[in-house]
Parts: C-alpha cells; structure tokens; sequence
C-alpha cells in the first residue's frame, strides 16, 4: 500500500511517497494550529490563576482568548485544506474568508494591546488609533473585493486553495503593520 486513506491522493503525486503526501495537506497544518491552541489555553490558564489585578492583565487574557479562538479557525482552515470527504466548497469558503478577517483583526487588537502597554495618550494614541483604523479597513476592503475578483485567493471547485496575484500586497501589508508595531515598542 502506497498512501493512507485520509490523504489525498491523485495522479500528478503518484510518484510522492504516501508520507510526502500527508505532510504536504492540511493535515500537519492543522496539527501545529491545534498544538498552538493548547499552549494557548495553557498560559491563559496561567495567567488567570496567577495574576488578575491590573487592567492591563485583563486586556492579556481578553487578547489570548482572541487569539485561542483564532487558532481555532486555522485548525479548521487547516482540515479544509487537506479536502477530507466531509468538507465542501461553502464551508472552505465561510472558513477561509474568516481566517483572513481574523488574520486583519489580530493585528488590530494587537497594537491596541501594545499602545495600551506602552501607555500612549493624548497625540500619539490618537494617530495610532486612526492609523489602526484605515489599516483594518484597508484589509477588510481588499477581502470584500476578493469576493468579487478572486485576486487575492480563491478556492476552486475541487477545493484547492490559490493565491491570486494581489496576494503579495495583502500579505506585505499585513507584514510593514507588524515591522510598525515592532517599531513603536523598539
């Protein structure tokens, strides 16, 4: 027997070995998202238990539970995309575009947890603010008009996940957001 069952399997990977195949589907993918969710709700376990006082704690767990339940969605996105019999083009799509609204929205409460750790007021938290505010909605623009275009990513009917040519400008945007944020703590 040259593959498992639960790995895709078709002709162009015929001469692929059957663990070649299983580690190229969203199978490993999944598995790292799921192990990724448990350190997660490993430190907030920690955090809830050991320190709870201070407002900016509360904000930490607020922000790992964001990020628990983003975990989630890259686990699901990760079965989606390894295309076992149970997934359909609807569910890949609804996991998809969410997976890509949650990616914006991390990074958003991300720099309010930051601003608020640094203790940025007056000027500075306002342009921080507006500049948070057209980044996410710059983001959430370019996924609405991927709905439409397919220029960003697109899932074709046997439920392959694609990249379109816009991709590298979603994705290097969300990157300088984050070479910013990583600015303003340095």
């Amino acid at each position: 027997m040259d593959r498992l069952k639960f790995c895709p399997y078709d002709k162009r990977e015929r001469n692929k070995m059957w663990w070649e195949v299983c580690l190229n589907s969203g199978y490993v993918y999944a598995l790292v998202a799921f192990v990724g969710v448990f350190q997660l709700v490993l430190i907030l376990n920690r955090t809830v238990h050991t320190s709870y006082k201070e407002s900016i704690d509360r904000d930490f767990t607020q922000l790992l539970h964001f990020f628990i339940t983003f975990g989630i969605i890259d686990f699901l996105w990760g079965i989606c995309n390894a295309r076992p019999f149970f997934i359909n083009y609807i569910i890949f799509n609804i996991v998809t575009y969410g997976y890509h609204i949650l990616c914006a929205l991390s990074a958003f409460l991300w720099f309010g947890y930051i601003m608020k750790y640094l203790k940025i007021s007056g000027t500075q938290r306002y342009v921080c603010n507006a500049f948070r505010g057209v980044f996410l909605s710059g983001q959430l623009i370019m996924i609405i008009v991927n709905v439409f275009t397919h220029g960003s990513f697109y899932m074709s009917v046997d439920l392959s996940y694609h990249s379109g040519p816009m991709r590298p400008l979603m994705y290097g945007a969300q990157f300088l957001y984050y070479v910013f944020i990583l600015m303003l703590v340095a």
